[in-house]
């Protein structure tokens, strides 16, 4: 729908782990809901809420993802933006031949120092059966962007 109102619009996708996604929209409702919702969070419901909204929401992505010309079309991992910021965000003027960067670099430096102490939120560990749950709903997330399909490690 976007191509067909804006044929030449540029797309730049960012993804992370999916156990992240996971736990991060988690973490997200839990503090959205304690500021403003009037029921207490059913944990099953908006855990299956999630993996269903998510499942549809990648799948639909990919069996669309083709339309999009591939010069206009970026993807970024999440961890990669968060090592080198200014170096993927030049990755991505690049591709998508978008103005010079350099004359936004100064911007984005600057910016980029405001934020310098911010931390993100420690998020705990996912229980083992959660994990081969989100393997088998997520399975495409998982695999085409290689994340590992792994449990992983217990944080110390």
């Amino acid at each position: 729908m976007i191509l067909d109102i804006f044929p030449d619009a540029k797309f730049v996708l960012i993804h992370r782990n999916p156990f992240e996604v996971y736990l991060s929209y988690m973490h997200m409702l839990h503090k959205y809901l304690k500021g403003y919702g009037l029921n207490k969070l059913d944990e099953t419901v908006a855990s299956n809420h999630t993996i269903l909204v998510y499942r549809e929401m990648i799948n639909a992505f990919f069996e669309e993802k083709h339309f999009i010309p591939e010069a206009n079309y970026h993807e970024i991992r999440y961890d990669d933006l968060i090592n080198d910021p200014s170096g993927e965000l030049q990755k991505a003027y690049e591709k998508l031949a978008l103005p010079d960067f350099k004359e936004y670099e100064s911007d984005l430096k600057a910016y980029l120092s405001t934020i310098a102490d911010y931390k993100k939120n420690e998020l705990p560990n996912l229980p083992g059966d959660l994990q081969e749950k989100l393997f088998v709903e997520w399975k495409r997330y998982f695999t085409e962007w290689n994340y590992p399909m792994k449990v992983s490690e217990p944080k110390e």
